[in-house]
Formats: C-alpha cells, structure tokens, sequence
C-alpha cells in the first residue's frame, strides 16, 4: 500500500515537471528608450539628466507566468555644469548587469508583466578629465507590458528604476523603453 503511494505521488510529480516544462521558453532581446536621471538641478548652470539608454536582455520562463531576465543596461549620460569658477562640466554615467524574478499575467495576445531583482551597476563622474567610478549593487525593479505578434516575436513597453552611487551618494535612474524579443 506505501508503495502504490510512493509510486503514484512520483508519477504525479513527473507528470507535473512534464506539464511545465512544455510551458517553459527561453527569450532574447534589446531595447532602447529614455533615461533620466532623478537629480534635481539646484545650484547648477544648465543640467540635463535625460539621454537615450538601451539594454540586452534574455530570460526563461518555466511557467506561462514566472521566470527569470538578466539584462546588460546602459543608462546614458547626465550632464551639468556648475559655476566653480571657472564653469565646469560634469557628465555622469551609468551602466551594467541586472538579474530579475519576473511575474507575468498573459491575457490573449497581450500581457503585463512585473519584475524585482538586484542590479551591479557602474557609476562614473567625469570633469576637468578627471574620472571617479563605484559599482555597487542594489535592489532593482520594473514594470510593463507586452503584445505577441506571432508565437516567437513580441514587443514591450517598459519601465525600470536602478539606483546608483557616487561619492556616498544615492541617486535613482529611470529607463522607459521600448524593444522586441524573440522566443524559443
């Protein structure tokens, strides 16, 4: 009788990583879009914190609804300039990997999807040629939304925030993009 037990509950749980499996599918993709840097612009000549920024990601779904993305960001460059005097520059960058849970809600073509995570990101300031960076690690997060034109290729529209740190300091980073992927 313990046998037919264990036999059965083994035979239900292949029969379940079977089931998913047959949902499980790997992605690639790129995306590009507009990042802004959440600084305000206070005793500052001219600032602007917004550029193009763009990402490579990939991921696995082992079910219709969670899974898994990493990503290479890179988040642009900010400039400002500040009254010394002289006037000086300063550009800010930032860039790096991030690894994300994702959790998806398919409805027909379209989807939702959110994802949280950790980012390494890379920050670097530069003025008068001299050059300071830190990479630090932080949590990270997303949301956004999907369409499937065919079984294999999608588009999104999404939203990230990655903080990054400079100096002892803090500052978050916004990406709004827009990509494709493609599945297999």
């Amino acid at each position: 009788m313990k046998l037919k037990r264990v036999l059965a509950g083994s035979l239900i749980f292949a029969a379940g990583s079977l089931f998913n499996a047959a949902f499980a599918q790997g992605y690639i993709g790129a995306s590009i879009g507009q990042s802004e840097l959440k600084e305000d612009c206070v005793g500052t000549i001219t600032c602007d914190f917004k550029d193009t920024g763009f990402k490579l990601f990939g991921g696995y779904m082992f079910t219709p609804n969670f899974g898994v993305e990493a990503a290479y960001v890179d988040l642009g460059k900010a400039r400002a300039s500040v009254d010394v005097p002289p006037v000086v520059g300063v550009d800010f960058k930032s860039s790096g990997f991030a690894l994300y849970g994702t959790a998806v809600a398919p409805i027909d073509n379209f989807s939702v999807f959110a994802k949280l995570g950790i980012a390494s990101m890379k920050a670097e300031a530069t003025a008068l040629g001299v050059s300071i960076s830190k990479t630090k690690s932080d949590f990270a997060w997303g949301v956004g939304a999907g369409y499937s034109f065919t079984k294999n290729l999608a588009a999104r529209l999404e939203y990230e925030r990655f903080r990054v740190e400079l100096e002892g300091e803090k500052s978050d980073v916004d990406l709004l993009s827009l990509g494709v992927s493609y599945r297999f």
